[in-house]
């Protein structure tokens, strides 16, 4: 993050992803904007730097059309001089160790990693609510929901929220990540789920021997 020379004063989120349509991160320049507006009209004028983590896969078209919403809405929202591209980063230890909150805009998510160890590094999360970002939500006071559908402006006031209490430690989210999220609970989750379908009747052979259970029932006594 040093080398972007960022200013001291300066709030620095991050986005975790590969630009694609469901990421919605062309959002970001037009929440980013409206959140300084938010802080600056309660007295907090430091501006907000973006980080994006993540680069679109070669030759999809869907992709680099993302990528060109992304640098349509820089340009729209005067965001220029405020937007970093990290590219593909083989660690998020590192950026995750200097940055102030995790954004994702997503229309949908499973179960983000990227949201989990921000979350473990004491990093607070603004996201939407859907997927699993849910029920991370339900779990750890580090994730702030922002409801599905909301447009730009809501995204930003809880973004501007989640910054307001920036230095409130987190309370319940390193014991609900070693409670519920942790590689050994999640194995045993899994484990359980396969075994349920392991031994789930074929649905072929479960109507069948429906079928044949009401043949016996209507066969006449005697």
């Amino acid at each position: 993050i040093e080398q972007w020379a960022l200013p001291k004063d300066s709030i620095i989120v991050a986005a975790l992803a590969n630009p694609r349509p469901q990421k919605r991160l062309e959002r970001l320049p037009a929440i980013l904007r409206l959140c300084e507006r938010k802080l600056c009209s309660n007295g907090d004028s430091r501006p907000i730097h973006l980080l994006i983590a993540g680069e679109p896969s070669q030759g999809n078209k869907l992709a680099e059309h993302s990528l060109r919403q992304i640098h349509e809405q820089v340009s729209q929202w005067s965001f220029e001089t405020q937007i970093h591209w990290l590219g593909c980063i083989e660690t998020t230890r590192d950026l995750l160790a200097g940055i102030d909150l995790l954004v994702s805009p997503s229309d949908f998510e499973g179960l983000s990693l990227a949201h989990l160890e921000a979350l473990c590094c004491g990093v607070r999360v603004v996201a939407n609510d859907v997927g699993g970002t849910s029920e991370i939500g339900a779990r750890c006071d580090g994730i702030h929901l922002v409801a599905a559908q909301s447009d730009d402006e809501q995204f930003a006031t809880v973004l501007s929220e989640a910054i307001g209490v920036l230095s409130v430690p987190l309370e319940t989210t390193h014991a609900a990540l070693k409670r519920d999220f942790s590689s050994i609970r999640m194995r045993d989750a899994y484990e359980r789920h396969y075994q349920r379908l392991a031994n789930r009747p074929d649905p072929g052979h479960a109507k069948e021997s429906c079928e044949r259970r009401k043949s016996i029932r209507r066969k006449p006594a005697g």
